[in-house]
């Protein structure tokens, strides 16, 4: 059945479409109209000659004479009511749902009590030209493709007006991040997206080259080393949000593109920085829900969460839960690790296979064996925002070594729900320790060349760092993931505007 006839004006009073309009001038939008003639009674007419524009999404006949029209813009819809009887010619015969149009009239109530616009003029500003798939204004998502929904996202926001308040509150997270560390004096400033190599963590960079130049280059993937020579320079607290680069998998936590907040702060370590994690995710949550405390459902399995999904309460107004992670892997598997042990990895491979053989893959590295624990032991228990601290010192090649024990680092990653959120440490300032660190990340490379989370070594920041470095506490947040938890959505794509994704229609590499 076409929608399309369903949905025809036929109403209309003239045999020809309306023209478009090329100009336009508005008084009010949709939102500021309701919030301005909020107080009329019902049946009452104000004779304010009020302009408003708008998409149709619905229309409906009352009578021979009396039709409404839903029209949204911005992701709030208001009624049009139109008299013919009083609008003579107002419609054109092929308007439709999905047309953008602009009416002026006066603003009422209907006696059903619904707000309206009592409209006595009506221009087209733009043609739809496809049948629009159905459209509310209720919690329901309309749109249910996936794929149709991430490839056109235009088509989502206008079917689902959850998208609209999802990216609303994304907005105001941001707004909430930099209004804190503002507020803590922070310098928000740019670093490059190009690179001649990516380095600040340990992932895969895109490539890329510039042709005027002659030269290869690296898409970004963290600011942290640029943001660490501006610490050097004398720069004492600075931050950046902006967007980062790793050429990994596509999952529901992972996307190739995303976003991140990274700060830095002189004369500070990675305490300084967990107290300030705690602090700005607590001012955050509370600005924007006005409580320390959000109800989500607790991720599980795929098909437990469509069996039984649990909702858990997520505080932050406590301290974090600490979880260090040698005392629990030995705690779990009942066995004391040395990290000098020369046949530790035989160990750890051992300890990975016996607990959770699902994890084990063969010619793992000492790197990925400590993940994959990790993973399996302590990540599970991180229901409420928990520090995972201390990681050896071979998974943190950019992070200081502990003084009482030089070969775990300094570090924590902040889980929450099961799901990684922040990782920070106290910056590495020694030059010569860190270029010993750079040095065993070779080795391990030249070991292990299937492990593609090396940690390149970037001779001009080490050039940076011999002119001196102050202590420094760096932090680095996924803002992705975290709207992901603050909204409760069960996948990164959904907070991305525009998430890359697999598709048929995308041409495959030769």
């Amino acid at each position: 059945m076409n929608l399309r006839l369903l949905t025809r004006a036929s109403f209309c009073t003239k045999n020809t479409p309306l023209p478009i309009q090329r100009s336009l001038k508005l008084d009010s939008n949709i939102q500021e109209f309701k919030q301005k003639y909020s107080e009329i009674s019902s049946s009452e007419e104000i004779s304010d000659n009020v302009s408003l524009a708008g998409r149709i999404i619905g229309i409906r006949k009352a009578n021979k004479n009396i039709h409404f029209l839903d029209l949204s813009s911005n992701g709030t819809k208001v009624q049009a009511k139109i008299d013919k009887r009083v609008s003579e010619g107002i419609l054109g015969k092929d308007l439709d749902r999905g047309d953008i149009i602009s009416l002026q009239g006066n603003p009422g109530r209907t006696r059903a009590g619904e707000l309206s616009l009592i409209a006595t003029n009506c221009a087209l500003l733009s043609k739809c030209h496809h049948n629009m798939p159905m459209m509310n204004y209720t919690h329901t998502q309309t749109l249910k493709d996936a794929e149709l929904r991430f490839q056109k996202r235009y088509l989502d926001s206008i079917c689902n007006p959850k998208v609209h308040e999802l990216f609303l509150g994304r907005a105001k997270i941001i707004k909430s991040m930099r209004h804190f560390l503002e507020s803590k004096g922070y310098l928000e400033v740019e670093t490059p997206l190009l690179n001649s190599q990516a380095s600040g963590a340990l992932a895969r960079p895109f490539k890329t080259r510039a042709n005027e130049l002659k030269a290869d280059l690296e898409l970004r993937i963290a600011p942290e080393l640029y943001l660490k020579q501006l610490i050097i320079g004398g720069f004492e607290k600075v931050y950046e949000i902006g967007k980062v680069f790793r050429n990994e998998g596509i999952d529901t936590t992972h996307n190739p593109e995303f976003t991140t907040c990274e700060f830095y702060q002189a004369y500070a370590d990675y305490e300084t920085m967990m107290e300030l994690t705690e602090e700005m995710l607590n001012y955050i949550v509370t600005d924007i829900f006005d409580t320390s405390k959000i109800t989500i459902q607790k991720n599980t399995s795929k098909k437990e969460k469509q069996k039984d999904p649990q909702l858990i309460e997520i505080d932050f107004s406590k301290p974090f839960q600490r979880y260090d992670v040698l005392e629990e892997i030995e705690n779990y598997c009942n066995e004391k690790i040395d990290l000098e042990d020369p046949d530790l990895r035989l160990k750890l491979e051992g300890l990975l296979y016996e607990a959770f053989p699902n994890k084990y893959q063969e010619n793992m590295n000492e790197k990925q064996l400590f993940d994959k624990l990790i993973e399996g032991i302590i990540e599970p228990k991180c229901t409420q925002p928990s520090y995972i601290i201390h990681h050896p010192s071979i998974m943190s090649p950019l992070a200081k070594t502990s003084e009482r024990n030089p070969l775990i680092s300094e570090r924590f990653e902040l889980f929450i729900n099961s799901m990684e959120v922040i990782n920070a440490y106290t910056e590495e300032n020694d030059h010569q320790a860190q270029s010993a660190s750079f040095a065993k990340q070779k080795e391990l490379q030249e070991s292990h060349s299937d492990d593609d989370e090396i940690l390149q070594t970037d001779d001009s920041y080490l050039k940076a760092m011999s002119y001196g470095m102050p202590p420094t506490g760096g932090c680095g947040i996924g803002i992705d993931r975290l709207c992901m938890l603050l909204f409760n959505q069960a996948s990164i794509r959904e907070v991305i505007l525009f998430p890359m994704f697999r598709s048929s229609v995308l041409k495959p590499t030769k």
